[in-house]
């Protein structure tokens, strides 16, 4: 899994995408219809059938929830490709300068990485950064056709606008590519875990021990493995129950 943790903290997975991005054209601004935290929740609820690559949050905390080489759950026919992020707030509610500021973040790294280009777009087709009702707009199958609301939409130009002085600008240092992260070689702290619990070894897992993910089940850290994992997955720590975890690894199967 690559994760732009340069510019977002790890929140996912979430449950709801199938397949891999076809075509990278758009970076999708939606509004959440509510918080952020909420969000992520509810993109994490087996009931949800909606799932984003970015959350932002008021003050411009940004989550990412899903691969960017996944396609999301957010915008129907346009899921093949497109980046998704949600925002906090509704569709009466303008983006604060933070979120402004984070969704241009994301719109000048998906640039760099995948090469969607920095330019403002309101039809199915024509690439750049978009919102969600364009698909309605343009007679495509996007749903939400309120979604997200004036207000936001004539706020993408701020966006593109800050974006570009991030890639362009002077003071912007383009960080390069993350090597990718394997959800596999994420360690993941292990909460509620039922007494006398063992991963595929036999060995008893405790409350808060530290696992890996296999597809046999997890795979419990006792101290030495933790040195024959990837540099860039020896720091990485995420938080998650047991139960959680046991669907992780029947999905890496």
């Amino acid at each position: 899994m690559t994760l732009w943790l340069d510019i977002a903290e790890w929140r996912g997975p979430v449950l709801h995408h199938k397949g891999t991005i076809a075509e990278y054209k758009y970076v999708v601004v939606h509004t959440a219809d509510g918080t952020y935290e909420g969000t992520i929740a509810w993109q994490k609820n087996k009931e949800s059938d909606n799932s984003s690559h970015f959350i932002v949050d008021f003050d411009g905390t940004i989550a990412q929830v899903n691969d960017t080489t996944n396609r999301s759950g957010a915008q129907i026919k346009g899921n093949p490709f497109a980046i998704a992020i949600e925002n906090a707030g509704d569709e009466r509610t303008p983006l604060t300068p933070q979120q402004i500021e984070a969704n241009a973040k994301i719109l000048a790294k998906a640039h760099l990485v995948h090469g969607i280009p920095l330019q403002l777009t309101g039809k199915v087709g024509t690439p750049g950064l978009g919102h969600h009702s364009m698909g309605a707009e343009s007679g495509v199958k996007w749903g939400h056709a309120a979604c997200p609301g004036d207000i936001i939409k004539a706020q993408k130009a701020d966006i593109l606008a800050r974006a570009k002085e991030l890639v362009h600008g002077p003071a912007f240092v383009a960080a390069p590519a993350p090597r990718p992260t394997l959800e596999a070689d994420m360690i993941y702290q292990v909460t509620g875990v039922p007494q006398g619990a063992t991963d595929v070894a036999g060995a008893v897992v405790p409350e808060n021990g530290q696992c890996l993910a296999t597809p046999a089940g997890p795979f419990n850290l006792s101290g030495n493995e933790f040195f024959s994992l990837p540099d860039a997955a020896q720091h990485v720590r995420i938080k998650m129950s047991w139960e959680r975890l046991q669907v992780l690894c029947n999905a890496l199967k």
